[in-house]
């Protein structure tokens, strides 16, 4: 996968690894969007999570270093992809 990978593109592919690597995704049937809570949500479980995080590191090409990931960044696809591919993320609330 390219190094230029953009966000959204990222977000559809871990969605696709989802499906194909959790079976409570298959399961489940849902469709997972990028704000979908993962682990709240049980689609994944935190090996799952482990794994899904070495995909995104392998498809950018980027390390993803858990001591610096925001707990909130780690629910969704959004967060995550957004830490895989070095996006600084946007303002909280106010």
């Amino acid at each position: 996968m390219s190094e230029g990978l953009e966000k959204e593109e990222l977000i559809r592919r871990a969605a696709a690894w989802i499906l194909e690597n959790s079976p409570n995704a298959r399961a489940a049937k849902v469709e997972i969007a990028a704000t979908t809570p993962l682990l709240q949500e049980g689609l994944l479980d935190s090996l799952g999570l482990v794994d899904l995080l070495a995909f995104l590191e392998k498809a950018t090409g980027n390390e993803i270093d858990l001591f610096e990931l925001d707990e909130d960044e780690a629910m969704t696809l959004e967060g995550l992809c957004r830490s895989a591919t070095g996006e600084s993320p946007g303002p909280g609330p106010q």
